[in-house]
């Protein structure tokens, strides 16, 4: 009786990256599409049967070595990081009996060390066919939400997230990295438990402290324009401030000397405002 391995790939891939599914069998096992698991029925009722593409790798005179040739070939695959269908490693469908310890033993040693990827260098195009293979996944997409629910409700150490970021200071995000972000973020809406998280963040970081102090030192001197300090002035108007914010901007403001030019201007302002209030006072009077 003659053994063998067979594959089962998609028929809108050419190279191994279409491969789903390695089995052994014998006779017609390979063509024939009952009796498999539901992920494989997904595929089958994608492209259909017919348009299946079925190949014998290899054949041979014992089921040990059949089998032996099965584990090597799944492990080589999945080092290509290749998805397949198979729920295990292989070697497990002995036909009508049970392994021996000695078939056991053949089995594991064919698994151990494999290296037939160690410096492997993929092409472009095998990494977007690796990278489409994961994403279209519907065994992926299962263990990332089983993997997200695990996570949820569980705060990582500050050495943890220290580990995490330290790779990523100073790196320089490109242009079409930003623009997909900011495309993510986009109509997202925070909780206020968020907001506060990032406000924290941001206070108690040295980068956003060093670019204040950048920010401070490029306006000194700088003169607006009558327009922009319109701008500016009428964001704040008819917002009422906290006595927390007046003290914040007392607090500021002690000990500063202003220049003659500054001391004139809010004496210029101080008497428009009252010159407007004397106004405001008349109309009332005439009105009534």
């Amino acid at each position: 009786m003659i053994h063998y391995v067979y594959t089962h790939s998609r028929p809108d891939t050419e190279d191994e990256f279409g491969i789903f599914y390695v089995g052994k069998g014998i006779g017609r096992r390979a063509r024939r599409f009952a009796g498999r698991s539901p992920y494989h029925k997904n595929i089958i009722a994608k492209y259909g049967k017919e348009n299946i593409i079925v190949r014998i790798v290899k054949e041979f005179k014992t089921e040990v070595d059949a089998l032996a040739y099965e584990v090597e070939l799944i492990s080589k695959l999945r080092g290509m990081n290749i998805d397949l269908v198979n729920f295990t490693d292989g070697g497990e469908g002995w036909t009508g009996a049970s392994h021996s310890e000695e078939t056991k033993l053949v089995l594991s040693e064919k698994s151990k060390g494999n290296k037939n990827c160690v410096g492997r260098v993929y092409t472009e195009q095998m990494r977007l066919n690796m990278s489409i293979a994961q994403k279209n996944s519907p065994k992926k997409e299962a263990e990332n939400r089983s993997q997200s629910e695990k996570k949820k409700g569980k705060k990582q150490s500050a050495e943890t997230i220290e580990k995490r970021i330290a790779p990523l200071r100073g790196v320089k995000k490109s242009p079409e990295f930003c623009a997909n972000l900011s495309l993510k973020m986009k109509g997202r809406i925070f909780t206020d438990e968020q907001k506060i998280n990032m406000s924290n963040g941001q206070k108690n970081s040295e980068k956003c402290q060093n670019n204040i102090k950048k920010v401070i030192q490029s306006n000194i001197g700088r003169k607006l324009t009558k327009e922009h300090c319109n701008k500016i002035g009428g964001r704040s108007k008819g917002i009422p401030k906290s006595e927390e914010h007046k003290q914040k901007i007392s607090e500021a403001h002690k000990g500063q000397k202003r220049s003659p030019e500054a001391r004139q201007k809010m004496v210029e302002a101080h008497a428009r405002r009252k010159e407007k209030k004397i106004q405001d006072a008349l109309n009332l009077v005439l009105s009534s």
